[in-house]
């Protein structure tokens, strides 16, 4: 079942609060800061389409924004897209 608008605006919430931590400003963690910066836009502009993924840099970031765009579409829950490490 797709996500209600309050299930999408408690996600992007989740979202701000993970691109916050100082751990995803290291070097080595960029492709998932660049993942979740997609998947905050993707949820912001109620994308449902992979088409609407921009071009990124790395596989993981776009794996990220993959599972925004299931989110978005109900086959993916909050818990799989929030808690990747």
């Amino acid at each position: 079942m797709k996500p209600s608008l309050a299930e999408v605006q408690r996600t992007l919430t989740l979202i701000l609060r993970k691109l916050a931590s100082p751990d995803l400003a290291l070097d080595r963690n960029y492709s998932q800061k660049e993942g979740f910066e997609e998947a905050f836009r993707i949820l912001e502009e109620n994308c449902t389409s992979y088409h609407a993924i921009k071009e990124l840099e790395t596989r993981h970031a776009r794996a990220i924004a993959i599972l925004a765009v299931d989110y978005m579409n109900g086959s993916c829950d909050q818990s799989k897209l929030i808690n990747l490490d």
